[in-house]
């Protein structure tokens, strides 16, 4: 199961038009919490980190998160499931399944398609049954596949970003809260809404953004 060269680009002008507002959003937020020359100073950092981000050995973004190596010993099942996935996805090589101490239920992917690893968390592991984490496993191996862990990396950026400034947005405007009661000074009804919505906002976005770059059903392929 082939994606077409119409589903393929529908798929990119999603993913454009996502990151286009995601970046809209988050420039919008810094802008108005730390100014122009800040937000700028972050979009150019995040930016640069990210360039860089691909070119960071596995274990160091790996030790980041306090994930360790899952060998067939420890979790057969898990490995066997994520060989056979990155073997009908056509992966040079499958990617080290690997554990993260986390009760918050996540995976992610990081690498290329030659060299990668893929990161369940034991929230997850406790969450799911066989069925369920066979289809998680072929989404983080679809984002191998596709190439797309950059796109996906730079809308976490953002999205942690908008999330940051949002708190601390929040918690400036609680401070100055009974000046704008009183009539002191005046806060355009817009900003508070940004301020508490946006985050939830990116989070959909990214969450949008994760299933639009998943352009081949690998669960179902058979080769």
């Amino acid at each position: 199961m082939e994606p077409s060269v119409r589903h393929r680009a529908i798929n990119v002008i999603q993913s454009a038009l996502l990151i286009g507002s995601m970046s809209v959003i988050a420039w919008l937020i810094l802008d108005m919490i730390a100014g122009t020359a800040w937000a700028l100073a972050v979009v150019i950092g995040a930016a640069g980190g990210m360039l860089l981000a691909p070119n960071l050995p596995k274990t160091v973004l790996l030790s980041a998160y306090g994930a360790r190596r899952l060998s067939g010993r420890d979790f057969p099942e898990g490995v066997v499931m994520l060989a056979e996935l990155a073997r009908r996805a056509g992966l040079p090589r499958a990617p080290v399944l690997h554990y993260v101490p986390s009760r918050l239920p996540n995976a992610f992917a990081i690498g290329s398609p030659d060299d990668s690893a893929v990161c369940v968390s034991d929230g997850l592991l406790r969450l799911l049954n066989r069925r369920e984490l066979a289809g998680v496993l072929a989404h983080e191996v679809s984002h191998i596949a596709n190439r797309d862990l950059w796109i996906m990396g730079l809308a976490d950026a953002m999205s942690r970003a908008v999330s940051l400034a949002s708190w601390f947005g929040q918690l400036l405007l609680l401070l100055n809260l009974p000046l704008i009661l009183s009539g002191a000074a005046f806060l355009p009804w817009h900003i508070p809404l940004l301020l508490v919505f946006s985050p939830t906002i990116m989070a959909l976005m990214q969450l949008a953004l994760s299933r639009t770059g998943n352009s081949t059903p690998i669960a179902a392929r058979r080769n």
